[in-house]
């Protein structure tokens, strides 16, 4: 119970901190996920055009923890507004004997990527539970 608790806490500290240096004029306005109608198609255009900017970065950003980066799939990545924008979703990488070791979770912030192997049995659907919600 401790160890999610840190790692909740990280993960808001983390987004606290992209709010305070991430440029005003970028930041994007709280609002539901990607797949959320938006009535006025310009801003849904923009706003779709950014959000698939962010979720490529932040997908590179996962690769860079994955053994083999060019060989990930990911599934189900979608951009999540709290505090500050965040990218969760699933990544199939293959493992140390070259198999593929199944989708696992991931997060992704401003300067914070976790990987479901990285927390202890049940912890990531704690925080899931708590920062990609819809």
């Amino acid at each position: 119970m401790l160890g999610c608790a840190a790692i909740v806490v990280g993960i808001v500290a983390a987004l606290g901190l992209a709010v305070i240096f991430w440029p005003r004029s970028e930041r994007p306005q709280v609002s539901p996920p990607v797949s959320a109608v938006v009535s006025d198609r310009s801003s849904a255009g923009d706003r779709t055009l950014r959000e698939t900017a962010y979720i490529a970065e932040h997908k590179k950003r996962i690769q860079r923890r994955l053994k083999d980066p060019d060989a990930a799939q990911f599934r189900n990545v979608r951009v999540y507004y709290g505090v500050a924008p965040i990218v969760c979703g699933e990544v199939n990488a293959k493992n140390s004997f070259g198999g593929r070791s199944g989708f696992q979770r991931f997060i992704s912030g401003a300067s914070l990527q976790v990987l479901e192997e990285d927390m202890a049995g049940g912890e990531m659907q704690k925080v899931w539970a708590q920062v990609c919600r819809p």
